[in-house]
């Protein structure tokens, strides 16, 4: 990541740029599948040398390529891995970062403090020895946010805030809701067909009340109500519900009351 970086003023691209870069991160992902390595790498200080390097390709304007593009993910699912395996190794990965905004911010680098021991020393898992590269020599930050310049180096201070925040308050993944789609008694005359596949999964139809509403549509042949958001209406445990709001709250705050209130022959979505 360094090398490249060093070309950042470059007017010339190379879209090979990050080959290496790029197999270097699978090597180190593919190792650190080892316990062993991975719990040495996190106690040696190595993990601030990753976390560099990802700073350094993800500041990359001019040389930046699809292969340093692979390369960030590679190194984002190292960090991430090591980050969430151990409180331990969440503390040093949170003390790195914290590290290295304090020296972005007051000293426009992200350069570690000296770990002993060196990282030339040997690693060895089973019966498998690893030498790891001397990569004492920070690689330097784009000239954009090097040291030179006269505002901190907003970009690699967002990364190191992004990269915290992922930690401390990670981003929960939508759940699946599985939905049970009815026809009102009342509409049986005007509603030809059914919904014969419950229950419907909300990551196949979509996140909002809205989608549910155009799926049924699709579904009976009413393609006359897909644009028009008047012509049929959803009603969640007899409540009529707008079709701006998402799944997940609706089912939150309107199903799941109804069946503490009422039990659960209260809940249901109906068209």
């Amino acid at each position: 990541g360094g090398r490249i970086a060093q070309h950042e003023l470059s007017t010339v691209t190379d879209i090979s740029q990050g080959f290496v870069l790029k197999n270097l991160a699978q090597v180190l992902a593919l190792l650190l599948t080892l316990p062993d390595v991975r719990s040495k790498l996190v106690r040696l200080g190595h993990l601030g040398s990753v976390l560099r390097t990802l700073l350094a390709v993800k500041c990359l304007e001019v040389h930046h390529t699809k292969l340093t593009t692979d390369a960030v993910v590679i190194l984002d699912g190292i960090l991430r891995d090591i980050s969430n395996e151990s409180d331990s190794q969440r503390e040093a990965f949170v003390r790195e970062c914290v590290l290295g905004l304090e020296q972005s911010l007051h000293g426009g680098s992200v350069s570690s403090k000296p770990v002993e021991p060196t990282l030339r020393e040997s690693i060895s898992a089973s019966d498998i020895s690893l030498e790891i590269p001397d990569v004492t020599p920070q690689p330097p930050l784009p000239p954009s946010i090097g040291a030179g310049s006269q505002k901190p180096p907003t970009r690699v201070v967002s990364i190191l805030l992004e990269q915290l925040c992922n930690v401390v308050c990670p981003i929960k993944p939508e759940p699946d809701y599985l939905l049970v789609l009815n026809k009102a008694l009342s509409q049986e005359e005007f509603i030809r067909g059914s919904m014969t596949k419950n229950p419907y999964s909300s990551s196949e139809i979509g996140p909002l009340l809205r989608d549910v509403k155009n799926h049924i549509c699709r579904t009976l042949e009413l393609l006359g109500l897909i644009e028009d958001d008047h012509g049929m209406e959803l009603l969640v445990a007899g409540r009529i519900v707008s079709l701006d709001l998402p799944i997940g709250r609706v089912y939150e705050q309107v199903w799941l009351r109804s069946i503490a209130n009422f039990g659960p022959g209260a809940g249901g979505l109906t068209g």
